[in-house]
Formats: C-alpha cells, sequence, structure tokens
C-alpha cells in the first residue's frame, strides 16, 4: 500500500545496490556529467552525487512525499543524525575517512547537476524540490566494488 511521507527520521544512508527511489547515482568529476551510463567522469576522485529522496515521485513500493516539509525533515534528520553511512543496510556504520557525506541539499530549478536525470529504466525525472547528497568516497574497496557494479545505489534508513 502507497504511503505519502509527511516527516521522516533518517538515521544513516546505505550504499546499496540499487535505490529504492529508482534513481541512478552517479560519480562527478568536474562539473560536468553524461548520463548514458551509471559512472561519470573520473571515478577515481570518488565524488558521488545522489538523490536521496525525489519529491513527488514514488518509490517502488508506492511511497512518497510532496511537501517541502518531509523534504526538510529527511534532510535535516540526516545531518542530525550524523551523517552516518553502511552498506546495503547492515547496520556497520562505514568510518567518516573511508566515506562522508560532504553536502546534503535541496535540489533547485535549473541545477544542471540534475538535467536529465534518469531512473533505472532510463526515464528522464525531474527531481526538481528533491533531497539530494554529495557524497566522497575515499576508500579505494568502496570506489573499485562502485566501478564493478557491486552498489550504484543510495537507500534512506529510518521511520517515517
Amino acid at each position: 500500500m502507497a504511503r505519502r511521507i509527511k516527516r521522516a527520521e533518517v538515521q544513516r544512508l546505505a550504499l546499496c545496490k540499487r535505490g529504492k527511489n529508482g534513481l541512478q547515482t552517479l560519480y562527478k568529476s568536474d562539473g560536468t556529467a553524461e548520463y548514458a551510463t551509471l559512472t561519470k567522469g573520473d571515478a577515481d576522485k570518488g565524488e558521488l552525487l545522489s538523490v536521496v529522496w525525489p519529491k513527488g515521485l514514488a518509490d517502488v513500493d508506492g511511497d512518497f512525499s510532496d511537501t517541502r516539509e518531509a523534504i526538510d525533515s529527511i534532510m535535516s534528520s540526516l545531518i542530525a543524525n550524523g551523517g552516518k553511512m553502511d552498506v546495503e543496510h547492515d547496520g556497520k556504520v562505514l568510518d567518516r575517512d573511508a566515506v562522508s557525506i560532504t553536502e546534503v541539499f535541496e535540489i533547485q530549478p535549473g541545477d544542471p547537476r540534475f538535467a536529465d536525470w534518469k531512473d533505472y529504466d532510463g526515464v528522464v525525472q525531474d527531481v526538481t524540490g528533491g533531497a539530494a547528497a554529495r557524497i566522497q568516497i575515499n576508500d579505494p574497496a568502496l570506489r573499485a566494488s562502485y566501478r564493478d557494479g557491486d552498489w550504484d545505489g543510495v537507500s534512506l534508513f529510518g521511520p517515517a
């Protein structure tokens, strides 16, 4: 059953095989982007750009949030809870030297980083107004597993 999320308490993000929001995450290097593949630019820099939660778009379970309050609660609780991350929701928080959230923000209209953002089926989605995160991945093993296709999504963990 689909649920409208009015408020969320995000405890951590997880690097996962595929995010439930159906949107690809991508590596960025110099601010430019190509949207044909998942890895973008110089993957060795380890900068990951992710739509954490798209405003108004339903996830694979049909859950959605369409209010500024919901998006704000996602962003603020993620930071208030320390910006923790794990892999596949295993509960083993990754060391900040391995991976860290460097920015959490609301996607603004016309932001070129999110132009033509595609879901896993290759369909362009408008993610304006959604919550996004920039993540720095320093751990060589995590970078390699991303390049190898072991994971390509980011998922939220916490009650809503």
